[in-house]
């Protein structure tokens, strides 16, 4: 009996498969989730950080953006930072609210060490790959 048992501890298998919900939970946050709060007049907002704006029926989402006590000039979107000819203002006395989106610092390191992870295990497909095609994967 004792020996169709599995010895204690963690292997990599039963690690992977217990924690994989855990994992892309942790996962999906840390590669797209913009997270917002409320936008005062002294912030100072990023270039690439877009801004949403309500003005009555209508919500615009914008970057590039400057807030004047008496306008909020932005380009949309969807328009390249560089498309100074694309910005738009709106006068601050028709704004209902303002959100900033930004990431936080541990979504950039996630991101980060994600994109390292992942060159490295690219590398390593291509390191197995010439191994494979040279005819030695014993010397691999």
């Amino acid at each position: 009996m004792d020996a169709l048992r599995q010895p204690k501890g963690w292997s990599l298998i039963s690690l992977a498969t217990s924690h994989s919900p855990v994992a892309l939970v942790l996962l999906a946050t840390a590669c797209g989730y913009w997270g917002r709060r409320p936008l005062d007049e002294p912030t100072a907002v990023k270039n690439q950080n877009p801004v949403w704006i309500w003005s009555g029926t209508t919500v615009k989402k914008w970057h590039a953006v400057v807030i004047t006590p008496d306008s909020v000039v932005g380009i949309p979107f969807e328009d390249p930072l560089s498309c100074y000819l694309c910005r738009q203002s709106v006068a601050r006395a028709t704004v209902d609210s303002m959100s900033l989106g930004y990431k936080t610092g541990f979504q950039k390191t996630a991101w980060n060490v994600t994109k390292g992870v992942g060159m490295v295990v690219g590398a390593l497909a291509i390191y197995a790959g010439i191994c494979y095609l040279a005819g030695s994967p014993q010397d691999c």
